[in-house]
């Protein structure tokens, strides 16, 4: 398996909770939100698409929340996501420092 499908791997089912948690609330826009993020990783094939993803579709998750009023449990997912992705930038940065 290469490092962007195990890294969608990891992402993604962060993404299905906050979308199922979201449901729950009846939280429509946020619903629309959590697919757009599915479909965004979805499309992620590179390295430099990841990056695209976290800088583009995960920097506005925190604001975007609180605008639209994501419950406690889709907060809880949401705040494990950005860790996770923050992992992995961190992970993808240092391997490519020493790469050069």
């Amino acid at each position: 398996m290469d490092a962007i499908t195990a890294v969608k791997m990891q992402l993604n089912p962060y993404i299905e909770k906050i979308r199922f948690e979201l449901e729950a609330d009846r939280n429509a826009q946020g619903v629309t939100y959590a697919r757009g993020l599915a479909t965004a990783l979805s499309r992620v094939t590179t390295e430099e698409d990841l990056l695209e993803f976290f800088g583009r579709d995960l920097a506005v998750s925190g604001p975007l929340a609180l605008s639209l009023r994501f419950g406690p449990g889709a907060i809880w997912y949401l705040d494990e996501l950005l860790r996770t992705a923050q992992e992995i930038a961190v992970t993808f940065a240092a391997g490519s420092d020493t790469a050069h």
